[in-house]
């Protein structure tokens, strides 16, 4: 139907197109709905002052960062802490008995990731620490990776932004959240 001249334009309409099906999918929008007031009953009950931005994911700022402000296509290097909200660590980089003891390369934009994690990393900037409190429907929904995280698990990722680059790193992908989509191609 349309022809795309760069593969930038490519990219800019199928994410348009994800973004529609996401706001029109009732199933999605309800478990926004609930996983809402789980979050602000959460930071509420925990007195967090967090910020919600893009489609619900609320982000506290634990130490504001002095570099640049991170901007799609921008990579940045991060060490990370996946929790649910009872605590369970289910993914981290800077523990060694959890397998990873490096910084994760990611590109914003261009790497596949949960949608809440892309949302609050995007709000960051370099030398930034921070917690994202992410809905289910912007992280693993029904369906998570791993036994540590139950169907519809709200999370929390501890994230500490160490660089921003316009250039890749030279270091291998040391893992990340990785985005999940059903079969219809909704993430």
């Amino acid at each position: 139907l349309e022809v795309f001249k760069t593969a930038e334009q490519a990219q800019a309409d199928e994410q348009k197109e994800v973004s529609t099906a996401f706001d029109r999918d009732p199933k999605i929008q309800s478990q926004l709905v609930k996983d809402n007031q789980v979050l602000t009953d959460y930071l509420a009950k925990n007195n967090i002052k967090a910020q919600k931005v893009g489609k619900g994911t609320y982000v506290e700022i634990i130490k504001e960062g002095d570099g640049p402000a991170i901007k799609t296509g921008d990579f940045v290097m991060l060490n990370y802490k996946g929790l649910t909200l009872d605590g369970t660590v289910f993914d981290t980089n800077i523990d060694p008995a959890k397998g990873r003891k490096d910084p994760m390369p990611y590109q914003i934009g261009v790497q596949p990731v949960i949608r809440g994690f892309e949302e609050g990393i995007a709000t960051l900037k370099k030398g930034s620490k921070a917690r994202l409190f992410i809905p289910s429907a912007l992280g693993y929904g029904a369906q998570p990776p791993t036994p540590a995280i139950k169907p519809n698990d709200n999370l929390i990722f501890e994230i500490e932004v160490l660089d921003v680059t316009n250039t890749p790193p030279a270091q291998p992908n040391a893992g990340m959240p990785q985005q999940q989509m059903d079969t219809t191609g909704k993430r």
